[in-house]
């Protein structure tokens, strides 16, 4: 994947929603109310103005949950109206020249995993039948890692394949970075991990020791059932969360690209 931007401390807020410090800010005209904080199970102060469909939308057949940099998103335009793209590259980033169903700025932070798992918790409740997770870009890791159209995720997902299964991975291990990576881990642009291993990652969110292997799909495009996703509670994304959210490149990004397929096959 392309090199993200150093960690930027972002507070921002919109109509809908902004997020300060970790807090997610509710704008709805002008009262102020309490409700539980999705990504970490505590309550907040919230101000809350205008549109807050957000809070009380109803599930959809189909959602495409983009997490956005910097690409050109010209090729969103044929499933715009089923896009959810969640701007991390804010002054960096382009929208595109067509409407998309929603746009929503978040922190850099925690790569492409962060904004999958943001969307997870807060929807969690509503989430589509089917929901496509991919990165702005997308066409960099076609075919090799990906479907080819971010269409043939959503057949893909109904028949049980969430994802393109690149290798099986079985080396529980510290992870062996190479490239442009191993030079972030070893200069310190990439947090590393707060377990040593991947398999003391699998240990510490799932519960259990790692099997011998599982099915690696990489570059973080993915898509899923409700069910599927449903099939951990709440609590389990939030934990996932946790470990992405203090930093633009955390070495977990890259433990989770290795874990989707674990985490949402059904």
């Amino acid at each position: 994947m392309k090199t993200k931007a150093r960690f930027l401390f972002y507070c921002a807020s919109s109509v809908t929603v902004g997020l300060c410090f970790g807090l997610i800010v509710h704008v709805n005209n002008g009262h102020r109310s309490v409700v539980a904080d999705p990504l970490r199970g505590r309550d907040i102060m919230v101000v809350e103005k205008g549109d807050t469909r957000q809070q009380q939308r109803q599930p959809s057949a189909t959602e495409f949950v983009i997490s956005h940099y910097k690409e050109k998103l010209d090729w969103l335009k044929p499933i715009a109206k089923d896009c959810h793209v969640y701007d991390k590259g804010h002054g960096k980033s382009l929208k595109p020249s067509f409407p998309v169903k929603q746009w929503e700025e978040l922190p850099n932070v925690g790569r492409e995993s962060h904004t999958y798992l943001y969307h997870i918790i807060k929807y969690y409740e509503s989430l589509a039948d089917v929901t496509v997770f991919l990165p702005d870009e997308l066409a960099d890791y076609t075919p090799e890692f990906c479907f080819p159209a971010p269409t043939d995720f959503l057949e893909k997902a109904r028949e049980g394949i969430p994802c393109l299964v690149y290798s099986t991975h079985e080396n529980w291990g510290s992870i062996k970075h190479i490239d442009q990576w191993k030079l972030e881990y070893d200069q310190g642009l990439m947090r590393h991990a707060k377990n040593a291993t991947l398999g003391e990652f699998y240990q510490t969110v799932f519960g259990r020791a790692p099997p011998q292997a599982v099915d690696c799909c990489l570059a973080g495009c993915f898509s899923a059932t409700r069910r599927c996703l449903q099939k951990h509670p709440k609590k389990f994304y939030q934990k996932l969360i946790s470990f992405l959210d203090d930093h633009s490149n955390p070495e977990e990004g890259h433990y989770l690209n290795r874990l989707w397929h674990a985490v949402v096959a059904c």
